[in-house]
């Protein structure tokens, strides 16, 4: 582990910009040595991405006592973070700010030098205007507590989540050669159809002689301590609430981490943990990792789910695709239980227009 920390200030020593300069010196020896290290030990990328990720504190401007010279830290490490980043094509650069004003302070200036000379900032992904309008959108309509968000499985594949078919997948390894979704490929079930069978599988002891259910094993694969960037900056939208079918922790997590900063009340999560008078609720449509029990994978869990009270939780996100704003992120728009939700969506808002149009035919 290559850890950058305790760079301070030499007070009387350096003018502000010597010690600026040699800030910048400290932070591209930080990051060659850490690619050297990382290359050299063939260590791939975490969480399935394509490059590394570096996480760079904002030097020398906490503890480090040059919290007058934040402003020109921040710039310098922005210049220099986005030429470090042109020039390796295997490297990302997370700038980790230490509080809200600082994190501000960056924004502001990254916005300001893209706009000043973009030939510099091409490290930075810059919006166009048309997604830039349907951000501020959603922006808006999360401060009014209109926006809901639909969180599916591709947001927690940031933080070394799986996909759905990635998950069977990873579990049919421990007992032969991946198979089972080219045989049922196609199918509109074939999700269902992969889980009946690992079902069956689990029954019996892996390669390793191991034998443990699918739901567990779930559950195990599913279980990551911290959630993705993407969950975490979906949550500072600050949303009246959020819908998922993922079995981790990550969107809690990620949305009591906002609430704590902003000292709002707690998430109230539904059905496991419900809080009268949260701020924010988070539906669990599928179970969750802290109860195994719960989780919906098979054929057979999704008509017990069906049978069950807990189809009541599927009304909920009926009742909020038909007042609310959703925003579907990271979701699979071919899963077979959301088409049947939006579909009694459909159909009910077109018999409310049916029934209006008759009751107001003189």
């Amino acid at each position: 582990m290559i850890v950058l920390g305790h760079v301070g200030y030499h007070v009387g020593r350096l003018t502000g910009v010597e010690h600026v300069n040699m800030l910048m010196e400290t932070v591209e020896e930080f990051v060659g040595l850490s690619l050297k290290t990382l290359r050299s030990n063939d260590v791939k990328p975490m969480a399935n991405k394509k490059k590394y990720v570096l996480g760079l504190p904002v030097l020398g401007t906490g503890y480090g006592m040059a919290t007058d010279l934040t402003g020109e830290v921040l710039a310098s490490i922005l210049k220099l973070a986005s030429w470090l980043v042109e020039s390796n094509d295997d490297l990302d650069i997370c700038l980790c700010c230490a509080d809200e004003g600082t994190f501000c302070m960056a924004q502001s200036l990254r916005r300001k030098m893209i706009k000043e000379d973009v030939g510099v900032w091409r490290g930075f992904r810059v919006l166009g205007e048309v997604e830039g309008d349907r951000l501020r959108d959603a922006k808006a309509l999360a401060a009014r507590k209109e926006l809901s968000i639909f969180i599916g499985a591709g947001v927690s594949i940031g933080a070394g989540g799986l996909s759905w078919y990635g998950l069977l997948e990873e579990i049919e390894k421990n007992f032969q050669t991946p198979s089972l979704q080219n045989k049922y490929k196609g199918n509109p079930s074939d999700t269902l159809l992969v889980a009946d069978s690992l079902d069956k599988m689990c029954a019996k002891p892996d390669k390793n002689n191991v034998t443990k259910d699918l739901k567990t094993r779930i559950a195990e694969l599913t279980n990551r301590p911290f959630p993705s960037l993407l969950m975490a900056l979906l949550a500072s939208l600050q949303p009246a609430g959020a819908i998922t079918q993922n079995y981790d922790h990550h969107a809690e997590i990620a949305l009591n981490n906002v609430n704590l900063r902003t000292r709002t009340n707690t998430v109230s999560i539904i059905p496991y943990r419900q809080i009268k008078g949260a701020s924010t609720w988070l539906l669990k449509m599928h179970g969750c990792v802290s109860s195994k029990s719960d989780i919906v994978i098979t054929k057979s869990d999704f008509e017990k789910f069906e049978e069950s009270k807990l189809k009541a939780l599927s009304g909920l996100v009926q009742g909020e695709l038909m007042t609310s704003h959703m925003l579907f992120v990271g979701f699979s728009m071919t899963d077979g239980n959301y088409l049947r939700i939006i579909r009694e969506v459909r159909e009910a808002l077109d018999n409310r227009k049916s029934n209006n149009s008759t009751s107001s035919t003189p």
